[in-house]
């Protein structure tokens, strides 16, 4: 986040204190919502399509899907392209698509129907429903709730172990690797992003009703609110009789990829961004939010706990030139004018959606695509309607976007003009070991260097030398790779390594146990 101001500052301390020291329960009564008649919503909903699809031709996403809702009937319903690009068979409203990390409100919900059921409480510790529940330091343990888990406001770093679904860690070891992950701010203190918190607050609601999260979403949310195309595996979303294919950019090409472990990682991230809908099914979810936790006339939700789901937690950014934004407990809150608005994005690496809902206008809109990555257009199409439904000036934020994100790609690196030698590559051989990790095996070989965790045994990578002491591991079909850089002792033997793409959190470096 950009440093404040004085004035920013100060106001940012007054939203804070207003959200998260009184904290108290969001209400939507009030003035009724302004909104456009008949005729003027025919337009708005005419022009916002026509650009859809211009700004989906812009940001070359082979698919996409689009509901809004108004006063708890789906106004708009359509699909747009292909599911595959190249291909000629159409997305439809009926085509499911993962959803990525908007699926932290539904295990948010999960969180909210145990509460109901007086079997957890917000404020409870979380060691005291899963007494296994560690973090790097004991009293921010001791102290850590329920509510914390939702809210990302843990200390630790963003992301933090998010590469260990890419490298077939089970669900259970990455929640019990969180003790190893070192802080870098203090607890409550920073908003940063998590997805691991998510899978161990799925494991609050599953112990109580003996089912996974897979199981539990099925029988508490989806059932209940007739999502009949909704899941939450990998098999479910292969099997789909309507569903989109996966893509992502390969070489700047927009490319089909296999159905693979790869592409199904987010299935291991499930209770963070695991789950499979279509935008006729998110329309019954945002009509339960819409309707305070109501659907068919039943409560599905308590009020009181819709309304915990929606009071902002953490601060995220913001100030007196922009909206203020704070992270509930599977949504963010943005304190848009007229109305505020709540909403969530997700990526799968292969898909990017985006869900967002006006409570005191009863309107929301769902936006589902089927590429992945650098692809912000379901945000910019959620924000672009809102912007028109509200009669604001019209404002071209996907060419806005796209120049910022075309200048902001990142570049393959550069090899250096004049590499450092190499030690003998036997100097850099041998065993690694990280506490979260596990065993790294350096290989040499006919004079090449390889590498693989224990974890993953079968896949060896190449390495190849890029400066003194630093390989790279290079993907041969992209350009992506990372680079592993050795650190000696004063004798010259190797003392430890770093991964890159590990390290990000911190967590990628390996130490010496053997040669």
């Amino acid at each position: 986040m950009p440093s404040m101001t004085l004035a920013r500052l100060v106001a940012a301390l007054c939203w804070f204190m207003i959200f998260t020291v009184n904290s108290p329960p969001v209400t939507f009564a009030g003035e009724p919502a302004v909104r456009p008649g008949p005729e003027k919503l025919a337009q708005i909903l005419s022009s916002f399509e026509r650009y859809a699809e211009s700004s989906m031709k812009q940001w070359e996403v082979p698919g996409m899907a689009i509901s809004i809702v108004e006063e708890g009937k789906i106004i708009y319903k359509k699909g747009f392209g292909v599911k595959t690009a190249g291909g000629s068979e159409p997305v439809t409203e009926n085509t499911v698509f993962q959803i990525g990390s908007t699926s932290k409100a539904f295990t948010g919900a999960l969180m909210a129907i145990l509460v109901d059921d007086k079997k957890a409480g917000w404020n409870d510790r979380v060691i005291d429903h899963l007494p296994w529940f560690r973090l790097y330091d004991p009293w921010v343990t001791r102290e850590f709730t329920v509510a914390d888990l939702l809210a990302h406001r843990s200390g630790l770093p963003g992301y933090a172990g998010d590469a260990q679904a890419a490298l077939g860690f089970t669900r259970s070891q990455i929640e019990k690797s969180v003790q190893f992950i070192k802080p870098v701010s203090s607890f409550r203190s920073e908003y940063a992003y998590q997805n691991s918190l998510y899978l161990i607050a799925a494991e609050i609601p599953g112990k109580y009703w003996g089912m996974s999260f897979e199981e539990a979403v099925q029988q508490k949310i989806f059932k209940p609110l007739a999502m009949t195309s909704s899941s939450a595996t990998a098999k479910d979303f292969s099997e789909a009789a309507d569903v989109t294919s996966l893509h992502n950019r390969v070489k700047d090409k927009i490319t089909p990829c296999a159905i693979d472990k790869i592409a199904f990682n987010c299935y291991t991230l499930g209770p963070a961004g695991g789950i499979n809908s279509n935008v006729i099914d998110m329309s019954k979810w945002l009509m339960l939010h819409l309707n305070e936790g109501t659907h068919a006339g039943k409560q599905v939700i308590s009020k009181q706990s819709m309304a915990h789901l929606l009071t902002p937690k953490t601060f995220m950014g913001g100030g007196p030139e922009s909206d203020f934004l704070f992270y509930c407990q599977g949504w963010i809150f943005k304190n848009s004018s007229p109305y505020p608005l709540y909403w969530h994005n997700g990526d799968t690496t292969y898909c990017h959606s985006m869900v967002a809902f006006v409570p005191k206008a009863r309107l929301g809109i769902v936006v589902l695509t089927n590429l992945g990555g650098m692809n912000q257009l379901p945000e910019i199409l959620a924000e672009t309607f809102y912007e028109m439904y509200f009669g604001k000036p019209f404002r071209d934020l996907s060419t806005q976007a796209r120049e910022a994100c075309d200048k902001a790609r990142p570049q393959p690196p550069k090899a250096p003009e004049n590499p450092g030698s190499p030690l003998d590559l036997i100097s850099y051989a041998g065993k690694y070991r990280n506490d979260i990790y596990g065993v790294l095996s350096i290989e040499e070989k006919d004079g090449q260097l390889s590498s693989f965790l224990a974890q993953k045994p079968e896949n060896h990578i190449a390495l190849k030398h890029w400066d003194r002491d630093t390989f790279r591991a290079t993907d041969n079909e992209t350009d992506a790779g990372f680079f592993l850089t050795f650190q000696f002792d004063s004798g010259g033997k190797a003392k430890n390594v770093t991964i890159s793409e590990l390290n990000r959190d911190g967590c990628g470096v390996f130490e010496k146990i053997e040669n």
